[in-house]
């Protein structure tokens, strides 16, 4: 067996499950759990949300130690699922090396939604929760325009590598902007509610809920760093719409 290339798949799977938005002490047991199914012995790891440190010894001893740096983390709850499952199966179909490291290139290669989807759907659950916050009709046609607006702003910022803090300012800032416009083209009476459920789609709620999971987990390091994002992400958003209702002469 290839002692090299079983670290390297178990790091792959690490990295997958990290940049797809999953929790570090899920990308610990994933990768510890692949190299104890090979044979590898003092299988150690140590994650934090922009980092994976992996370490193990093969049979005569020889230690292999690994280190890989996380640069951006997005939200594939789908690749998680994918590569979780991967991991138990290991045992189950005794499943070789390449096998595994070609299931995970598949996953690697898996597409992600097109784009119109995406938009279709943030314009769906911008429109429902303006819906769930009693907005008014106008209000709740108005945020399915602005719900695919302020997603398409942030995919933007992103691809011209703004910091997630300038990501979510402008996101936040077209959101006020559309309802302002919409309010003075005579659309609409008020735009407050509309705001609110659009701005919902840039709520960190996975971030948050992670941080708390790492936290519950004794992974305090990984939990508060993930909740400082999570606080970046939230005053990104409050300065955007702050600078909106400024401009539009709300404030």
């Amino acid at each position: 067996m290839n002692n090299e290339k079983t670290v390297q798949t178990a790091m792959r799977a690490g990295r997958i499950i990290l940049e797809a938005g999953g929790e570090t002490y899920r990308v610990e047991d994933t990768m510890t759990r692949i190299l104890t199914a090979y044979g590898m012995n003092d299988a150690q790891s140590f994650v934090t949300p922009t980092g994976i440190f992996l370490s193990c010894a093969n049979s005569d001893g020889t230690q292999l130690n690994r280190l890989h740096r996380i640069r951006a983390i997005s939200v594939d709850l789908e690749k998680i699922a994918m590569v979780n499952a991967l991991s138990r199966r290991i045992d189950e179909e005794q499943l070789s090396v390449d096998q595994v490291d070609e299931a995970l290139a598949a996953i690697i290669a898996r597409p992600m939604y097109p784009l119109w989807l995406n938009l279709l759907a943030s314009s769906l659950a911008a429109l429902s929760f303006t819906l769930i916050f009693r907005g008014i009709p106008p209000e709740i046609l108005g945020s399915a325009l602005a719900g695919p607006l302020v997603v398409l702003t942030r995919r933007t910022a992103r691809g011209l590598n703004f910091n997630p803090f300038l990501q979510n300012a402008f996101g936040g800032l077209v959101a006020v902007l559309v309802g302002a416009a919409l309010r003075a083209l005579g659309w609409t009476p008020t735009f407050s509610t509309m705001v609110i459920g659009t701005i919902m789609l840039l709520v960190p709620g996975i971030t948050i809920t992670n941080a708390i999971r790492d936290t519950f987990q004794g992974d305090y390091l990984s939990g508060v760093t993930r909740a400082m994002e999570a606080l970046v992400t939230a005053s990104g958003i409050a300065f955007g719409t702050a600078m909106g209702f400024l401009l539009a002469g709300v404030i």
